[in-house]
Protein backbone atom coordinates (compact mmCIF):
# COMPACT_ATOMS: atom_id res chain seq x y z
CA UNK A 1 0.00 0.00 0.00
CA UNK A 2 2.62 2.42 0.55
CA UNK A 3 4.33 1.61 -2.28
CA UNK A 4 0.92 2.93 -4.60
CA UNK A 5 0.46 5.76 -2.35
CA UNK A 6 4.35 6.83 -2.82
CA UNK A 7 3.73 6.35 -7.16
CA UNK A 8 0.87 8.45 -6.57
CA UNK A 9 2.69 11.24 -4.96
CA UNK A 10 5.14 11.39 -7.23
CA UNK A 11 2.35 11.22 -9.96
CA UNK A 12 0.64 13.88 -8.38
CA UNK A 13 3.80 15.93 -8.11
CA UNK A 14 4.88 15.37 -11.48
CA UNK A 15 1.12 16.76 -12.89
CA UNK A 16 1.59 19.67 -10.63
CA UNK A 17 4.97 20.80 -12.44
CA UNK A 18 3.02 20.30 -15.58
CA UNK A 19 0.09 22.55 -14.42
CA UNK A 20 3.05 25.09 -13.84
CA UNK A 21 4.98 24.78 -16.45
CA UNK A 22 1.20 25.15 -18.65
CA UNK A 23 0.50 28.69 -16.31
CA UNK A 24 3.75 29.88 -17.64
CA UNK A 25 3.38 29.46 -21.29
CA UNK A 26 -0.02 30.29 -20.87
CA UNK A 27 1.05 33.65 -19.19
CA UNK A 28 3.28 33.77 -22.28
CA UNK A 29 1.31 33.92 -24.49
CA UNK A 30 -1.38 36.22 -23.12
CA UNK A 31 1.99 38.56 -23.39
CA UNK A 32 2.64 37.81 -26.98
CA UNK A 33 -0.99 38.58 -27.84
CA UNK A 34 -1.16 42.18 -26.29
CA UNK A 35 1.89 42.57 -28.30
CA UNK A 36 0.61 41.47 -31.18
CA UNK A 37 -2.62 43.77 -30.50
CA UNK A 38 -0.42 46.17 -30.14
CA UNK A 39 1.68 45.96 -33.22
CA UNK A 40 -1.89 45.51 -35.26
CA UNK A 41 -3.21 48.60 -33.58
CA UNK A 42 0.04 50.49 -34.61
CA UNK A 43 -0.40 49.25 -38.78
CA UNK A 44 -4.08 50.40 -38.73
CA UNK A 45 -3.21 54.02 -37.59
CA UNK A 46 0.12 54.80 -38.53
CA UNK A 47 1.25 51.69 -41.34
CA UNK A 48 -1.90 52.54 -43.48
CA UNK A 49 -1.31 56.50 -43.40
CA UNK A 50 2.49 56.14 -44.15
CA UNK A 51 1.79 53.69 -47.34
CA UNK A 52 -1.12 56.35 -48.36
CA UNK A 53 1.49 59.44 -48.37
CA UNK A 54 4.48 57.62 -49.61
CA UNK A 55 2.65 56.11 -52.28
CA UNK A 56 2.19 58.52 -54.90
CA UNK A 57 6.27 59.34 -54.98
CA UNK A 58 6.95 56.20 -55.35
CA UNK A 59 8.25 55.60 -59.16
CA UNK A 60 7.28 52.38 -59.22
CA UNK A 61 3.51 53.17 -58.27
CA UNK A 62 3.69 55.93 -61.04
CA UNK A 63 5.03 53.82 -63.68
CA UNK A 64 2.14 51.02 -63.44
CA UNK A 65 -0.29 54.09 -62.81
CA UNK A 66 0.73 56.35 -65.90
CA UNK A 67 0.84 52.58 -67.96
CA UNK A 68 -3.21 51.63 -66.72
CA UNK A 69 -3.91 55.42 -67.62
CA UNK A 70 -1.81 55.79 -70.53
CA UNK A 71 -4.47 52.05 -71.92
CA UNK A 72 -7.29 53.93 -70.35
CA UNK A 73 -7.18 56.65 -72.82
CA UNK A 74 -6.64 54.42 -75.84
CA UNK A 75 -9.61 52.10 -74.80
CA UNK A 76 -11.88 53.74 -73.57
CA UNK A 77 -12.48 53.62 -69.54
CA UNK A 78 -13.46 50.19 -69.04
CA UNK A 79 -11.48 48.71 -71.44
CA UNK A 80 -8.46 50.41 -71.16
CA UNK A 81 -8.60 50.27 -67.41
CA UNK A 82 -8.65 46.12 -67.50
CA UNK A 83 -6.19 46.38 -70.45
CA UNK A 84 -3.04 48.25 -68.50
CA UNK A 85 -3.76 45.86 -65.58
CA UNK A 86 -3.66 43.25 -67.79
CA UNK A 87 -0.27 44.97 -69.60
CA UNK A 88 1.35 45.49 -66.18
CA UNK A 89 0.70 42.05 -64.95
CA UNK A 90 2.63 40.88 -67.80
CA UNK A 91 4.89 43.07 -67.27
CA UNK A 92 4.35 45.23 -70.56
CA UNK A 93 5.07 49.40 -69.95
Amino acid sequence: MHEVTSRHEVEVEGLKKEVEALKVREKTSLEEQEVLKADNRWLIEHGFQQVVTFLPHSSEFNQVLGAVYTKLLAHGRHRGLVAGYKACEAGEP
